[in-house]
């Protein structure tokens, strides 16, 4: 964090490089100072209620089986209140080197990837239930840096329930989720 003030804390980081190359270099890097990614946050949290914001390189992780470890360019929030929680993200679905494009906060299905949860500790936070819904795609031939191209393009919906239980403090603890999905891994063609 770089400033606080009473129940409000924001933060940024950023990583640079500087490339001076002889040799041609191949996309997407160039001969030059370059912004490689960054993360501006926000955080208010006061007694049992917490907000926290985050634009850039953001960092998606809801279940094993939904989103997992997804870092993308866009954005997330989350919202708590004593025992509930609720967030909410977008990110684009190609993966991006640099200042290249936009911040990611669109709602579209076809080059986005956007989802909801919300979740609910019980019994004194020996239980969590979780509901996730997750949604989107990626164009055709996207160019992403790094990942395998798609001719066609990609487009799909998840939806999950997870319950976590810890009642005899690490003794027996459990984890169940179901999952819903749809998936079309080529939307060129009329097959889904």
């Amino acid at each position: 964090n770089f400033l606080a003030e009473g129940s409000w804390s924001f933060g940024f980081r950023a990583n640079g490089r500087y490339h001076d190359e002889e040799r041609a270099i191949k996309e997407p890097l160039e001969d030059n100072l370059e912004l490689v990614d960054f993360l501006f946050t926000g955080k208010y949290q006061k007694n049992k209620s917490m907000l926290e914001t985050s634009l850039g390189d953001v960092l998606i992780n809801e279940s094993r089986n939904t989103v997992n470890n997804l870092s993308r360019r866009g954005g997330k929030i989350v919202t708590e209140y004593g025992a509930a929680g609720l967030s909410g993200f977008v990110v684009r679905s190609d993966q991006i080197y640099g200042s290249d494009g936009d911040y990611g906060l669109e709602l579209d299905d076809k080059d986005h990837i956007f989802g909801v949860a919300g979740d609910l500790d019980l019994f004194k936070n020996r239980a969590n239930i979780k509901a996730v819904y997750v949604s989107g795609g990626t164009e055709p031939d996207d160019e992403s840096f790094g990942l395998w191209d798609v001719a066609g393009g990609t487009k799909g919906d998840v939806r999950a329930v997870i319950l976590t239980t810890d009642f005899f403090k690490q003794k027996l603890a459990t984890s169940f989720e179901y999952d819903r999905s749809n998936y079309d891994s080529d939307t060129s063609d009329s097959i889904h």
